[in-house]
């Protein structure tokens, strides 16, 4: 019998908290921040496991969740989809590649043409135009 292992809490640096103080709504579902119990939302990294440690500090891995979509959801999803999310939630940090780089792998793992699929999925599953689409899984 192994132990599983525990994952130390994540003392944020400052840039990582205004990042997430910048994000209302939960990417997923649409959630404000401020209607969520306790009112706040998650910072969730896209590159997980023994890559975590950088990844924490790169805003190009970083996705903001409420709490029941951050654990219904993210350990199941698909890179490409994380990445979709990002990149149209958050142009400005999107980085492929970076975050390729980051979970140790070659430049073209995730394709920006994969990205491009997945973002173009996800737009075609929006809920009647509301501005932040409630995704279907």
């Amino acid at each position: 019998m192994g132990r599983k292992a525990v994952i130390p809490p994540i003392c944020e640096s400052d840039s990582r908290k205004a990042w997430g103080e910048g994000q209302v709504r939960c990417w997923l579902c649409g959630t404000r921040a401020a209607n969520t119990w306790p009112p706040s939302l998650e910072t969730h990294e896209i590159a997980r496991g023994p890559h975590r440690s950088e990844a924490i500090e790169e805003p190009c891995c970083w996705i903001r969740t409420c709490r029941r979509c951050h654990s219904a959801h993210l350990d199941s999803m698909p890179i490409v989809r994380q990445l979709a999310l990002k990149k149209i939630n958050d142009p400005e940090n999107y980085d492929r590649v970076q975050v390729n780089r980051i979970r140790r792998r070659d430049d073209e793992a995730v394709s920006e043409g994969e990205v491009l699929l997945e973002v173009y999925e996800l737009q075609s599953m929006a809920d009647g135009g509301y501005p932040y689409p409630r995704w279907r899984w």
